[in-house]
């Protein structure tokens, strides 16, 4: 193909992104506080320069049937350029196009703020260094070389029709976030143009004809243009019924902020702060011009969980087929997910065929961890938010992602100090960028309320374009987007509808806060929930008086509900209950389950112990013991609780569960009062010493603190009201001195110190990974790719710190041939191919058999885990989507195992237990 055909189909997908795709936010960000017609011929620009860097030898040299016709033509190759290593032609384009507008009058800076989009187009921002040695003369080439590139910049520009504003675009330079966003686009236009299936590569149509034609085919649809109507009524249309305190603000605030800004929704439990998020989003939206939503969540589970009501919500708030993407990487495996129609192509208004107002589909080209999060509606894992702060290839287009939308992030105090890195710069970016965010938390303290507050005004700007002549006085200057004010005022300054809610006491609870650019509000709406007394007790941590507990609380029916904070905990607890009250009352729960037999485990306990209405309690007594899978996967009620001692805002979380729902007072037998023991610690030691498994998990300091507020006079039992007590037994416990007995002093202290180590190193660590803060100038060296790729396994260690785990697909091995294990449904049993790749049925269901290994092999042995894995794997099923790149781990007949050391024992009951081989 041409290299002029190609630079011209790309300027021309650009502008029909720009007319029929883009939402008016991001159009507000390219546009700089330039008109909108002069943004969009930027845009064009631009990505019709994106592959300027072609015209040059060391990119022509390395198809030598070509570099023969071009020699005789005259264009002289250097020896240097026939031979690796060559310049990527995308700091070629850089090269040139800076050249091309140095000899237009613009200087150095401001010239590099406009030529980094090209040199960007692969994923990774060039730095300084790279465009210093693109510019070599046997890399960039001289004479005939620099006539064609000139040529070719002229024919670009002129085509454009950016000429008429060369003389505005000189006096200031492109600001880093529009640098951004335009780089995003021009990677998507890019990537359309290259698709030799809809732009061939031989074709006598016009450009014109061949551009609609291949635009057609993508089927991209348009950005969501939301319209929430009456305020008043907007909770009653769209979820069937009137809206709580609460929710009602949540939509009162976003209506009346001024600018695009952040909002944390604090509220207990139950309260109902999705929808809350749901409905503020779709004003927000409607306001400020955004073309879809986003909602991330602490887990997979969580993020399935929340599909059937997105989409129920979905229904109602849009008036046209919406593209939809579930961003996690076991996504295909959700079964509504993969039931959206794939629909291509689209009508000639834009809808889709056979869809109506609101259907939620999965678009052919909107797939894949690169382009899934392009499309309107995503939901999926706060991963996929963080990726956004993670030094990698192709990371614009994650902001381009999250600049159309509203952000709205779930339960985010679950951000541990490794996480929190990649927030807080994701934040300086959202608020550069103008978009707003809904911040989602049952149990936030203060001074995280005030760190993400923080990191979001930041980055804000004012919402009002700079004027002309303050472009004018910035002539040459580069315009920076990270000083808009100071940061908002402390909690104690703040104030809701006028009033103040400053004091000497805890701020009140619920809360919502409303920050933007150098201002703050904050509301306190009524508590709509269930209010209760919850009895916290302190016992012992052995399992035969957990039995005693147990036995005496369920004689007369209802839930108990165990929470232990490691696998090995509630495994052990789970055998013994079974052993000493019956096999058919326990039900066990942990991450540590197969995909599919966790899903399964999930919708049998909400059928049973869910809302009322949604499910129906059995007769007798249940008892159901679990890990953290429990605080925030399923929205079920225990009549009782036992938990491990845990970080207070965990325990305040688990108690949530307790008395949830509104129920008959005969469906909790006995237990008729919410009741709260906590264990995992021996209690008389002076000071506490909590379970090793516990600390190893969350670490000695953050226990003992949650002991401290507990107990706070050391009796065996006290009481707590829900949710009034929250907010001050949270501030309490992350307060930056706490009150010890002195017998405590020199251990407490010890294990302070040792947390700051470790948070500082885990600070230290992320930040190597993160992109940091919005620059001042351009973006040379932002995204250089040492995180490895940002979608896969690698990205998703970085911003998780590892603590996933690894996984693996688990397979049954009789003889020498593997099986599919044998209770899937659809095909369970089948024997699989060894010399070729499954067919997809048969890889589906390996890939639902997924299962994360404990750290035990998952981090302490972890090279030797994938030595061993990757000897007995087979090379033909890296044919096969479904399985490409998974380890395998073949179970014997007797689902059991030897693995670097270790034992492995699968059953559909306990799930994997591990245990070291004698």
């Amino acid at each position: 193909m041409p290299l002029w055909r190609h630079l011209s189909d790309t300027a021309e997908v650009a502008g029909l992104l720009w007319d029929r795709w883009m939402a008016p936010s991001v159009r507000r960000i390219i546009a700089d506080g330039r008109p909108d017609d002069v943004a969009r011929t930027v845009l064009v620009w631009l990505a019709g320069s994106h592959d300027l860097g072609k015209a040059s030898p060391a990119f022509a040299a390395q198809v030598r049937p070509l570099t023969e016709p071009m020699r005789d033509a005259g264009l002289p190759f250097s020896p240097l350029v026939e031979h690796p290593p060559r310049t990527p032609h995308a700091q070629q384009s850089h090269r040139i196009l800076r050249q091309w507008l140095e000899s237009n009058g613009f200087d150095r800076d401001t010239a590099d703020s406009w030529a980094i989009v090209p040199g960007g187009h692969h994923g990774v921002a060039p730095g300084r260094d790279d465009i210093t040695h693109a510019g070599v003369a046997a890399q960039a080439g001289t004479g005939p070389w620099r006539g064609v590139q000139q040529e070719l910049t002229d024919w670009v520009a002129r085509n454009s029709g950016i000429t008429a504003h060369l003389d505005s675009l000189r006096t200031a330079a492109l600001a880093p976030t529009a640098q951004v966003v335009i780089t995003a686009v021009v990677i998507v236009a890019d990537w359309i143009a290259s698709d030799t299936a809809r732009f061939p590569c031989f074709d006598t149509r016009s450009t014109a004809e061949r551009v609609r034609s291949g635009w057609r085919d993508v089927g991209l649809l348009p950005a969501w243009s939301a319209d929430a109507g009456a305020v008043e009524t907007l909770f009653g249309r769209r979820f069937g019924r009137e809206a709580r305190p609460a929710q009602e603000e949540a939509i009162r605030a976003a209506q009346a902020i001024t600018g695009p800004g952040l909002m944390i929704i604090e509220a207990p439990m139950g309260e109902g702060k999705t929808e809350a998020a749901l409905a503020a989003g779709e004003v927000l939206a409607e306001r400020f011009g955004c073309g879809g939503l986003i909602f991330a969540l602490p887990t997979m589970a969580t993020s399935d969980a929340m599909v059937d009501r997105f989409t129920g919500w979905l229904r109602g708030a849009a008036q046209s087929a919406q593209p939809f993407f579930l961003a996690h990487s076991k996504a295909p495996l959700n079964p509504t997910f993969a039931a959206m129609r794939t629909l291509s192509p689209t009508t000639g208004d834009g809808g889709v065929d056979g869809c109506g107002a609101g259907v939620a589909v999965a678009l052919e080209w909107l797939t894949g961890r690169k382009k899934g999060m392009l499309a309107n509606f995503v939901i999926g894992t706060i991963d996929q938010v963080l990726y956004a702060a993670l030094r990698g290839r192709h990371v614009a287009l994650r902001h381009l992602a999250l600049a159309g939308k509203v952000v709205v992030i779930d339960e985010v105090h679950a951000a541990d100090v490794y996480m929190a890195v990649f927030l807080r710069d994701v934040l300086r970016w959202l608020g550069a960028y103008g978009v707003p965010v809904i911040l989602l938390s049952a149990t936030l303290p203060a001074a995280r309320r005030q760190e993400l507050l923080n990191a979001y005004s930041t980055g804000a700007r004012p919402a009002t374009p700079a004027s002309p002549t303050a472009r004018a006085s910035r002539r040459r200057r580069p315009r920076a987007l990270t000083s808009a004010g100071p940061p908002p005022p402390s909690c104690d300054e703040a104030t809701a509808s006028g009033e103040g809610l400053a004091g000497a006491g805890p701020l009140p609870y619920p809360l919502i806060t409303i920050a933007g650019a150098g201002s703050m509000v904050q509301v306190a709406p009524a508590a709509a929930g269930l209010a209760r007394t919850v009895r916290v007790e302190f016992a012992s941590d052995d399992e035969s008086e957990l039995v005693d507990l147990v036995r005496a609380a369920s004689q007369g029916g209802g839930v108990v509900g165990i929470i232990r904070n490691t696998v090995g905990r509630a495994q052990r607890s789970a055998a013994v209950l079974r052993a000493e009250l019956g096999e058919e009352v326990v039900t066990l729960t942990h991450s540590r389950y197969l995909a599919t037999d966790r899903m399964r485990r999930d919708r049998d306990l909400l059928a049973e112990l869910g809302a009322p209405g949604q499910a129906r309690r059995m007769p007798g007594p249940r008892i159901v013991v679990g890990t953290q899978v429990l605080e925030q996967s399923l929205d079920i009620d225990f009549d009782l609780l036992v938990t491990d001692l845990a970080p207070a805002d965990l325990i305040l979380q688990r108690m949530g569960r307790l008395h949830r729902h509104r129920r008959h007072a005969h469906e909790r037998g006995l237990m008729t009062k919410p009741r709260c023991v906590v264990v995992g610690a021996n209690w008389d030691a002076d000071p506490v010493e909590p379970d090793r498994g516990s600390v190893a998990v969350y670490g000695l300091a953050a226990l003992l603190r949650a002991a401290v507020v507990l107990r706070s006079d050391g009796s065996p039992g006290r009481d707590i009201e829900l949710p009034a007590d929250i907010p001050r037994l949270v501030d309490q416990a992350y307060a930056a001195e706490v009150e010890v007995p002195e017998a405590w002093c020199a251990t407490f202290d010890d294990a302070e110190q040792k947390a700051q180590q470790e948070s500082a190193g885990r600070t230290t660590g992320a930040e190597m990974f993160s992109i940091g803060k919005v620059p001042v100038l351009d973006l040379f060296g932002w995204s250089h790719a040492n995180a490895g790729d940002a979608e896969g396994h690698d990205g998703r260690a970085k911003v998780r710190d590892g603590e996933d785990g690894l996984e693996v697909l688990v397979v049954q091995q009789r003889g020498d041939g593997w099986f599919v294990l044998p209770w899937l449904s659809d095909c369970g049993g089948a024997e699989l191919p060894r010399d070729a790749a499954p067919e997809p049925r048969l890889a589906r269901a390996v890939a639902q058999c997924s299962l994360r290994l404990p750290r035990q092999l998952s981090v302490w042995r972890i090279d030797q885990v994938i030595g061993e894995l990757e000897r007995q794997g087979r090379a033909s099923w890296q044919q096969s989507p479904w399985v490409r790149g998974e380890l395998v781990l073949p179970l014997s007949e007797d689902l059991t195992a030897e693995l670097a050391g270790f034992r492995l024992r699968y059953s559909r009951r306990d799930g994997l237990v591990v245990e070291e081989a004698e």
